[in-house]
């Protein structure tokens, strides 16, 4: 998962410490270039994801990401490549 050139990030100050997330969010009024996406307004989303560094950048790599709406999944993986998978996913 790791992309060519890159390597794990760490915190400033820990060397050898790497770090993960598991980060859980809502998206709420869903557009695609400006229209609604239909039955995909709200939704959760759950991701995996750890962190990398190449050079002075730093980006969050993405694991797995999770979402309840069929046509959000397929689309993000046909679209942008992403590993977009559905899920049952409940939220307030």
């Amino acid at each position: 998962h790791l992309p060519p050139g890159a390597e794990l990030d760490t915190p400033d100050g820990a060397p050898g410490l790497h770090l993960a997330s598991l980060v859980a969010f809502t998206f709420a009024n869903t557009r695609v270039y400006g229209l609604p996406l239909p039955g995909a307004q709200r939704f959760g989303e759950v991701n995996v994801r750890f962190y990398a560094r190449r050079g002075p950048m730093r980006a969050a790599v993405f694991v797995r990401e999770f979402v309840p709406v069929p046509h959000v999944a397929l689309g993000a993986r046909l679209l942008y490549r992403q590993p977009y998978h559905l899920a049952r996913i409940a939220h307030d």
